[in-house]
């Protein structure tokens, strides 16, 4: 299923948007972040949390700092996040989820710290438990161009997790997970900032996208496709 969207910018940037995007249905929440801060495609407007550094086209995320999609969370969803692999910190980036520290909600993971290098996310099994689901590779290795935007994929359902992203127009799946027990928090998505306000890293974000359904491969690379052609003339998109 597939919905014409046209979108006129203001203040950030200006363009018209006549690609489509898939599961127009279930599309929850659709995102593009610049000096203007957050520009609606889909959804409600999200509410900022803190004060996350702005730049032209993309926000610096962290603890306590970033923007609340409004959208509660459930077990059966999506989440895109078009951002930038970090460098070298001292604690893993959070891009998007519902993650608090403790009860944890499904969270998208830029892990690279002195100890790690990878992308990897979490699904919540049964309240306060968590499965690990890593997408496979040297995260510094593969996401390479440190200029670049990588659109990293997390898929649930109420039984399976997945972690993919997509590398230059092909994309690439990580083993999905076989869950036994699902939990969702009472929260909704956040991108940028978790509920969990410790110290952790910051994540460079341009755009996010959040569906209740479980997009397709061809889905994802469709939306690849779609901020590809929103934002493509402005950053680099890897």
């Amino acid at each position: 299923m597939a919905n014409g969207l046209n979108v006129q910018g203001s203040g950030v940037f200006s363009y018209s948007v006549g690609s489509l995007y898939p599961e127009g249905a279930s599309l929850a929440s659709l995102l593009s972040f610049g000096a203007g801060g957050p520009t609606v495609l889909f959804g409600a407007q999200p509410s900022v949390i803190g004060t996350p550094t702005l730049n032209a086209y993309s926000f610096i995320g962290t603890a306590g700092k970033g923007y609340d999609t409004s959208v509660p969370d459930t077990v059966t969803k999506t989440m895109l996040v078009w951002a930038k692999y970090p460098a070298v910190q001292t604690s893993t980036a959070l891009p998007m989820g519902a993650y608090n520290g403790v009860n944890t909600g499904d969270t998208i993971f830029l892990n690279h710290t002195s100890s790690a290098d990878l992308f990897e996310g979490i699904a919540a099994t049964a309240s306060g438990g968590t499965q690990s689901i890593v997408s496979g590779g040297t995260g510094s290795t593969t996401f390479s161009n440190s200029a670049a935007y990588y659109l990293f994929a997390a898929r649930f359902t109420a039984t399976t997790a997945q972690m993919s992203y997509v590398l230059n127009g092909a994309i690439v799946n990580g083993a999905a997970s076989t869950l036994a027990t699902r939990y969702t928090p009472s929260r909704t998505v956040h991108v940028g900032a978790p509920f969990d306000t410790t110290s952790l890293g910051s994540v460079e974000i341009t755009g996010a996208g959040l569906w209740t359904t479980a997009l397709t491969d061809a889905e994802i690379l469709q939306m690849a496709t779609f901020f590809q052609n929103l934002k493509g003339s402005s950053v680099t998109i890897g």
